[in-house]
């Protein structure tokens, strides 16, 4: 289970940065209710334990903030500090 949510945790967390688009807050939205359900179903993993709702939930909301900053800074790079869409 490890092989799989490490890397999916960095690759999440720099998409703010690597991309630089706004949609790339839907990544997070997306990859990771994808891994709880090849956890459930034994893809990787040996299923979900008590309380797994709880771990969901907090590895979306860091995630979200991770790729949320990660946007804020390659905007600041870019030197557009504008927030009018144009991410």
């Amino acid at each position: 289970m490890e092989l799989v949510f490490y890397p999916l945790l960095v690759i999440v967390a720099l998409s703010g940065v690597l991309i630089g688009r706004w949609w790339a807050l839907l990544i997070p939205l997306v990859a990771w209710p994808t891994y709880f359900l090849g956890v459930a179903n034994e893809w990787w993993g040996y299923g979900l334990g008590d309380g797994w709702q709880f771990g969901f939930l907090l590895v979306v909301a860091i995630s979200l903030a991770a790729v949320a900053i990660g946007l804020g800074i390659r905007v600041l790079l870019r030197g557009d500090a504008r927030f009018c869409g144009n991410l």
